[in-house]
């Protein structure tokens, strides 16, 4: 049920509410052997991904969690329209990533601006 792409860190899980729902949002738990794409990272946070919306949180390894799934709080839940079961996107997330797509945006339109005004002449 699991579908990893590894060019890309991206798993793809089924969505589980979350027992402490009642707290803050913006957590969400990983059964430990889901999180050799964190390897690396103090306090890892992900890009979670439904089929509407994304959003940023930080993961937790629970050895105790569930594995196959990742487990939402009930606000991260309704902020990315989904219920138990649907299938989400987790990736990697840095605040590194968006400086980087920022920049790369900069430099395409840049690049066309100039490419246009190459044509023009």
């Amino acid at each position: 049920m699991t579908e990893e792409n590894e060019e890309e860190l991206i798993i793809s899980l089924p969505v589980r509410k979350s027992a402490i729902s009642s707290v803050e949002s913006g957590i969400a738990r990983l059964n430990s052997s889901h999180m050799e794409m964190f390897e690396a990272v103090e306090e890892p946070m992900a890009l979670i991904s439904g089929e509407k919306k994304s959003i940023v949180v930080r993961i937790v390894s629970d050895r105790l969690a569930p594995e196959g799934v990742v487990t939402l709080r009930n606000k991260d839940m309704e902020t990315l329209d989904v219920e138990e079961g649907d299938m989400v996107n987790i990736s990697p997330y840095s605040k590194l990533s968006d400086e980087l797509k920022v920049s790369w945006k900069k430099f395409i339109s840049k690049f066309k601006r100039k490419k246009e005004e190459g044509e023009e002449q």
